[in-house]
């Protein structure tokens, strides 16, 4: 629709300006908020967010939801030039201080996190050099194994409050090296080692009767154990018995006796479905149910990270319940249980958090914390493993890039909703107000912490405080800037618990964007509010299209791991076939490219036109390859030759999923003819076995300019009756009302501060002059 169309003309715009020109005045609509007649929908400029939106902090490149950095131990903030990182575990001292214990590519790493805002490095153990290390703890004991040898690294904690760890010994018996995983149970003083060099690579028992010198006692040595927890139980059929539950790779969960070391049984067993590699898994606290993570089924099996539950009341007869999942991609690691909560560290998708409901199969996704925001990929790099037991506000990761993170967990938060924002503000500075709601969830906002943070033409911020209208709602005014030219912006809010919230919430990444033109013309608009084609094609004469799956089709999407659930501003978008298979590759792109081309449009004497889109893509899913894309060009002979618009691929770090906006000027890029058009390409490489989806919406045109003329009122380019009539409107709307007021432009014709019969008196004068 463009700004002439005569559908705009309704009988109650005629009514309201025969009552104006009857009366030259009209008492202002009372108790009516101009800024809530503006256009509802999210500000056109920046990310519309997935299920699980996030919070960017601006001191740390995380993303979190009801999660918060507290400290950061980078790799280089130890000694002995470790490259990664990899286990973690905890261990409070007799006077109650809290230490955390990272595992390193050469060794161990002692922090204190007893104050979690300022944790202080303590110390440095030197091992063998390896990607993989994992340590527990038994009294102050800490004991440390590796891939790379050495046995068992027995590190004394005795004197850890005076900053001195200690280690006594590396200690080997029976020809103990290697070691993947060792698994601690403090109620009766074991070790058992995993996957270790000796007893088959099964679960091997190891007595700490001399904390100093343990010792294998024995082992189940039927095939290899990849990771074990192991319980003693003290009520029920297994009373007295110490259970090892199993995570054995392809032989699936694996229980078993281990009270007697030298003879210790398999007392039950089972698989599940798409069984890959049993990894990892930890019971729930009342030890009725098993969560467990595979490591090799995301990407190849399932689409997103999925946890398996198990019934394990009976140790002797688990049942298998079925999964859940928390709708990334990620593959998950380790993950523990404390205090009704799961916590799971999921490689690229960082800790996640959820808290048991009840129904062991649907509990409740109440934050997470990305140490790798740029996308949730199924790769092994990312959040290795989490410890809880410090409590909510001193939760520790392990990432293998990036260290040692303590975070705290609190739901408390405040919600920035925008509620006016406009498009296009004129260089004379109006119309240039911006409104938000903020509500909190278990705190409040500090009133006069909020402010608009503004850019113009990517320059320096610039802070405006926010005034409190005493509803909730808070308005700023953007900065003056030139004509032409934009202004990025973004919200902040902090909390009464000292939090600081944003609108949008990773502004980072993406911003809202305001147009500054003294004129504003929609040359052409299709947000696909219908499943007509409008003029929309497929295919390309200039080059045929060549996919076999995964076309181009206006629909709305089923809701995937690869694809939206909807437009971005409705139901309908045009998608590369938004159906719902098996499995996410059944209908994306393959085999080639699939293109969508607009209808032409006329761009003749345009002055400043921009073409503006929202856009989804995902790409690589299920594979490394990285050579899809999603290609924009424009055309200005009809489709037969191209001028590059973008290109969105791996490296532009928007092909994991979520709406971008894009907006490009066309003006010297390409010369403006009246046989304009844009084409969308989605390619997949042909012999990659990935994922590719992409979908568009809300498709815009608009030429902007900056000469201004008075006649002009709504800033269409021309000046017709319908400037008339939006100024009627304007003028009832805002008669002796406060200012900055009015829908379609700026009531206030001769800038005296007040809309009065004077301003009325001059507009008529200058649309009679009308525009040269």
């Amino acid at each position: 629709m463009t700004s002439t169309d005569p559908s705009r003309l309704t009988l109650a715009r005629y009514a309201l300006a025969g009552a104006a020109i009857a009366t030259l005045a009209l008492p202002a609509f009372a108790d009516e908020d101009w800024r809530k007649l503006a256009d509802q929908r999210p500000p056109r400029e920046g990310q519309i967010w997935r299920a699980g939106s996030t919070e960017r902090s601006t001191s740390h490149p995380f993303l979190g939801e009801n999660v918060y950095l507290q400290s950061w131990f980078p790799l280089s903030a130890f000694p002995g030039g470790n490259t990664t990182a990899n286990d973690c575990w905890g261990y409070t001292s007799p006077s109650g201080r809290r230490y955390a214990i990272l595992g390193l590519r050469k060794g161990f790493g002692f922090v204190e996190v007893t104050d979690p805002k300022n944790a202080q490095y303590v110390g440095y153990i030197s091992g063998a050099t390896s990607l993989w290390h994992d340590v527990k703890v038994l009294g102050h004991y800490a004991y440390g194994v590796s891939e790379g040898g050495l046995g068992i690294q027995v590190i004394s904690m005795a004197n850890i409050d005076n900053g001195v760890v200690t280690l006594l010994r590396n200690q080997s018996t029976s020809g103990h090296s290697t070691t993947h995983n060792i698994v601690s149970n403090p109620a009766s003083g074991f070790l058992y080692l995993a996957g270790a060099n000796v007893g088959n690579g099964g679960l091997v028992a190891v007595s700490t009767a001399d904390p100093t010198r343990p010792n294998i006692v024995g082992a189940w040595t039927t095939h290899y154990v990849h990771d074990a927890q192991v319980v003693t139980y003290t009520s029920g059929p297994y009373a007295g018995r110490e259970i090892a539950f199993c995570f054995n790779g392809g032989f699936g969960l694996e229980i078993l006796d281990v009270t007697n070391k030298s003879s210790m049984t398999k007392i039950s067993g089972l698989t599940y479905p798409w069984l890959s590699y049993c990894h990892q898994g930890w019971l729930s606290e009342d030890r009725k149910y098993l969560y467990v993570d595979d490591e090799l089924d995301e990407g190849t099996k399932v689409w997103t990270t999925t946890t398996r539950v198990f019934d394990v009341q009976n140790p002797g007869n688990p049942i298998y319940l079925g999964s859940f999942t928390s709708g990334r991609q990620a593959i998950d690691h380790n993950q523990y249980t404390y205090n009704g909560r799961i916590y799971q560290a999921n490689y690229r998708s960082g800790l996640q958090i959820f808290e048991e409901t009840g129904d062991p199969l649907n509990p409740l996704h109440v934050g997470y914390f990305d140490t790798v925001p740029e996308d949730d990929r199924a790769k092994f790099n990312g959040a290795w493993s989490v410890y809880p037991y410090f409590g909510e506000d001193t939760i520790l990761i392990s990432d293998i890039e990036s260290g040692l993170l303590v975070v705290e967990f609190d739901p408390r938060k405040l919600v920035i909703e925008p509620l006016a924002a406009p498009e296009v503000v004129g260089p004379d500075n109006t119309s240039n107000t911006v409104t938000v709601l903020i509500t909190g969830d278990g705190t409040d906002v500090v009133p006069s912490s909020v402010m608009l943070h503004a850019s113009i033409n990517d320059g320096p911020e610039i802070l405006v405080p926010a005034i409190d209208n005493g509803d909730g709602t808070f308005t700023a005014s953007l900065p003056p800037a030139p004509c032409p030219s934009h202004i990025d912006y973004y919200f902040s809010a902090q909390s009464q618990t000292d939090r600081t919230f944003t609108f949008p919430k990773n502004p980072a990444q993406t911003k809202p964007r305001v147009l500054v033109a003294a004129t504003s013309n929609v040359v052409y608009e299709d947000l696909f509010t219908s499943h007509g084609f409008n003029g929309w094609n497929f295919g390309d004469p200039s080059s045929p299209d060549t996919a076999t799956t995964g076309r181009w089709i206006k629909m709305v999407p089923n809701p995937t791991v690869a694809q939206p659930g909807s437009g971005y501003t409705g139901e309908i978008c045009w998608v590369t076939d938004g159906r719902a298979g098996e499995n996410p590759q059944q209908y994306s792109v393959g085999g080639g490219k699939t293109t969508l081309m607009s209808p032409v449009f006329n761009l003749n004497g345009a002055v400043d036109p921009r073409v503006s889109y929202w856009r989804w893509f995902v790409n690589g899913i299920g594979s490394e390859a990285s050579n899809e894309s999603l290609t924009i060009d424009i055309s200005n002979d009809g489709g037969w030759t191209w001028t590059n618009l973008e290109v969105v691929n791996n490296a532009s770090g928007q092909d994991d999923g979520g709406w971008f906006y894009a907006e490009h000027r066309l003006a010297g890029l390409l010369p403006l003819t009246s046989q304009m058009r844009v084409r969308f390409v989605a390619a997949d490489y042909p012999l990659a076995f990935t994922t590719v989806e992409a979908a568009i919406d809300d498709f815009r045109v608009i030429d902007v300019g900056c000469t201004f003329c008075p006649a002009d009122y709504n800033t269409s380019g021309s000046a017709d009756v319908l400037d008339l009539l939006d100024f009627f409107s304007d003028f009832g709307l805002c008669f002796d009302a406060p200012l900055p007021c009015g829908e379609f432009g700026n009531p206030d014709v001769n800038a005296d501060d007040t809309v009065d019969v004077l301003d009325f008196l001059d507009f008529l004068d200058f649309f009679g002059q009308g525009c040269n």
